[in-house]
């Protein structure tokens, strides 16, 4: 996901998920970060973190959300015929 992408379903800037990215900020606005946990929440990812780590979980629709629409076609199912008696 692009940063505008991200900023336009956060509801804020691009320049703010910049500025949060690279920590050009120590805290941003807290109702900003909420919106970001929503989004991310929306997309199956949960963000935990703490005074010593970032911990990021994606679930196996977010990660199949990530692969290319073109990857996630069905195969074709064969179906064998009936044996005959």
């Amino acid at each position: 996901m692009s940063q505008d992408e991200l900023a336009t379903l956060a509801k804020c800037s691009r320049p703010t998920i910049n500025r949060i990215e690279s920590m050009y900020k120590k805290s941003p606005p807290s109702n900003t970060v909420d919106d970001l946990y929503q989004v991310f929440r929306d997309k199956g990812v949960e963000v935990q973190i703490s005074d010593e780590e970032v911990t990021i979980i994606f679930t196996n629709i977010a990660l199949l959300d990530l692969l290319p629409k073109e990857e996630l076609k069905p195969e074709p199912q064969f179906s064998n015929p009936p044996k005959e008696q």
